[in-house]
C-alpha cells in the first residue's frame, strides 16, 4: 500500500479485499493451496508500476509489458483489440514461465 501512495494512487480497502478474494476463489475452484504460486502480467505505460508493486508485496509474480511489445500479426491487417491483447498476453505469460525468455 505504501508504493501506492508514493504514486498519489490510493488503493482503496475493497479493492484490495475483492482482489485477495478473486484470487482466493480462483485457487480454490481449481483445487489449488492456499500457498500455490500466482502469475499475472498486464500491459502499462509510465505510471503503471504502482500496481505492479502493490502486487508483488502480496506474493504474486507479476510482469509488466510494454503495450508496443505485443506482438500483432500484420498480414491479417486485423484491429488490435483488448481481447486480442489478452490472448497474446496470456500466451507471453505462459512462455516466460515455462522458460522461454525471449518472449
Amino acid at each position: 500500500m505504501a508504493s501506492a501512495r508514493r504514486a498519489g494512487v490510493r488503493l482503496s480497502q475493497v479493492t484490495r479485499w475483492r482482489v485477495l478474494t478473486a484470487i482466493a476463489k480462483a485457487r480454490a475452484r481449481c483445487h489449488l493451496s492456499a500457498d500455490a504460486p500466482v502469475y499475472s502480467c498486464y500491459e502499462a505505460g509510465r505510471d503503471g508500476f504502482w500496481l505492479h508493486r502493490w502486487l508483488t508485496e502480496q506474493g504474486i509474480a507479476n510482469l509488466v509489458v510494454d503495450s508496443a511489445s505485443i506482438e500483432v500479426n500484420w498480414r491479417a491487417r486485423c484491429a488490435k483489440t483488448d481481447r486480442l491483447d489478452s490472448d497474446k498476453l496470456l500466451s507471453m505469460l505462459m512462455r516466460y514461465h515455462t522458460g522461454k525468455r525471449r518472449v
